[in-house]
């Protein structure tokens, strides 16, 4: 069971610690799950950055928050730029796609809340980066 391209087996106490550590992320995850879902319905404005999150976990994040979380493609995608640009106050020249805004955006060869979609291309600060 090699890890990240590690050519080693890891030893059976390495693969529990990381067994265990990959459990509390995903019991972290739904709990932000229902924290956003429970946020939305009391009204209050939802935002999700990506920033850090490695480009190949997005489609699987998204799929969970429309499965799980019960939000439709347009919810996601004001959540996604708009909304958090508004968080963040920097609504007058992100989270839009307008003149005069700071294109950050991603490609995908489908709709991005399908399953299996795919990162093709980002446009980061305006600079267009292939996948």
């Amino acid at each position: 069971d090699a890890e990240d391209g590690d050519a080693e087996e890891l030893p059976a106490w390495a693969k529990a610690e990381r067994d265990a550590f990959q459990a509390r992320q995903r019991e972290a995850w739904n709990r932000a799950v229902g924290n956003i879902r429970a946020l939305r319905e009391a009204g209050v404005t939802v935002g999700y950055a990506g920033h850090g999150l490695d480009l190949k976990d997005l489609p699987g994040k998204v799929q969970l928050l429309v499965e799980d979380g019960g939000l439709t493609e347009a919810d996601l995608l004001e959540m996604m730029t708009s909304n958090t640009a508004r968080i963040l106050g920097r609504d007058a020249r992100m989270g839009s796609l307008k003149t005069g805004a700071i294109a950050n955006l991603a490609v995908f060869d489908k709709p991005f809340t399908q399953s299996k979609a795919s990162v093709v291309m980002t446009v980061t600060n305006g600079a267009v980066h292939e996948h």
